[in-house]
C-alpha cells in the first residue's frame, strides 16, 4: 500500500493519502515523544495551532501492525 504525506514542510494541514482503503492510525509526536494528535483514518491533520518545529508522524496499519514514521516540519 502506498501512503503519501504532504506537504512537508507544512504550515496548516498535513494531507494523508492512503491507497486500498487502508485502516490506520495517525499519531503525531513532538521530538520529546509527547503525544500531540492521535486519529483513526484521517485524510487531513490540522497543525496550524502547533508551534513551529519538527515532529514525528507515525502511520500504523491496524491489520498488519506495520508502521512508518515520517519527520514533519511545521513552518509559517
Amino acid at each position: 500500500t502506498t501512503i503519501n504525506i504532504y506537504p512537508n514542510p507544512v504550515a496548516e494541514v498535513i494531507n494523508i493519502d492512503a491507497e486500498n482503503k487502508l485502516e490506520y492510525k495517525a499519531i503525531l509526536y513532538d521530538l520529546e515523544g509527547k503525544l500531540i494528535i492521535s486519529e483513526s483514518n484521517p485524510d487531513k491533520l490540522q497543525v496550524n495551532s502547533l508551534p513551529i518545529g519538527t515532529y514525528l508522524l507515525e502511520i500504523k496499519d491496524y491489520a498488519s501492525g506495520q508502521k512508518i514514521v515520517e519527520r514533519i516540519i511545521i513552518m509559517r
